[in-house]
């Protein structure tokens, strides 16, 4: 993704950062996923040893921590570069309260999680006294089909109006659309989790983990594929190549992509609503 985006744009921008530090996240969790298998998981709780037991929960406890921050990644570094792409302040608008929902909700499962059993080991998720963890994730599971859904909406809410081919149209909302199909895996998660078995957590969390960590890999996959050189070429060639001086400070001047939204339809503007500086273009088409 980071390469095939900059071989297009010739420009590294903080959405690339975004992914870099969300792909970081995600090979960590991966590998504490990995060390909850060296200890138990999968296994018989009576059959392991009480040392086992605890580097289990140990890693478990931080696989959750890891997996909420990486997952809100996964939607900013759309987010971020979505916001970056058109002028409109709507769009602008409705683009940064969601960026501010999903930190702060990212924010308050983290806290959750990190209080979620009784000090002075809050990590013991079989052997302390902790909140009710299947209604904590059933619910975070719900908000995190709703901004799946909202993200998808945004590109739509795009490009509808914009004096452009429905063909070409189709391939930006299938490109930044792409995250829908992150919630299935998301329900199969939460339907994974609200059956374990709290009487033997090491053997029934199985399926939770396995599908914890490719809700999270299809996640991270899906945030790049609007980014994919095939993506990126067809939306910046033939009669939508233009040559832009953009305003944004996220992205300098020359930004050929973000002048496939600069061509915005008549979509009005309320007297008093602010708009940022106006593209300077010259169609080439």
């Amino acid at each position: 993704r980071i390469w095939s985006k900059y071989s297009v744009l010739r420009k590294w921008t903080i959405d690339d950062a975004l992914i870099i530090a969300t792909m970081f996240l995600g090979s960590t969790m991966t590998a504490t996923i990995s060390m909850t298998v060296t200890n138990g998981l999968g296994q018989l709780q009576s059959s392991l040893s009480n040392h086992q037991i605890i580097e289990f929960q140990k890693y478990g406890y931080a696989s959750q921590l890891l997996y909420i921050p990486a997952l809100c990644l996964t939607k900013l570094t759309t987010l971020v570069y979505l916001r970056a792409l058109s002028p409109e302040s709507h769009f602008e608008t409705m683009n940064t309260l969601l960026e501010v929902f999903i930190i702060i909700w990212g924010l308050g499962a983290e806290f959750a999680i990190v209080f979620q059993c009784q000090l002075p080991s809050p990590w013991a998720i079989i052997s302390g006294k902790c909140f009710n963890t299947a209604a904590f994730w059933k619910a975070n599971g719900a908000f995190d089909i709703l901004t799946d859904v909202l993200i998808v909406f945004l590109p739509l809410y795009l490009v509808w109006p914009l004096h452009m081919p429905w063909k070409r149209k189709g391939i930006v909302v299938m490109a930044f659309g792409s995250r829908v199909l992150v919630i299935p895996f998301t329900a199969w998660r939460i339907n994974s989790l609200s059956k374990t078995n709290s009487r033997d957590q090491t053997h029934s969390l199985y399926h939770g983990y396995l599908t914890t960590s490719i809700q999270l890999n299809i996640a991270i996959f899906m945030s790049c594929v609007s980014f994919l050189r095939p993506f990126l070429e067809s939306m910046v060639s033939g009669g939508m190549a233009t040559t832009v001086h953009s305003m944004n400070a996220s992205y300098a001047k020359s930004s050929k992509l973000s002048s496939l939204f600069s061509t915005r339809s008549g979509r009005s503007e309320p007297q008093g609503s602010t708009m940022k500086p106006p593209y300077r273009m010259e169609n080439l088409s």
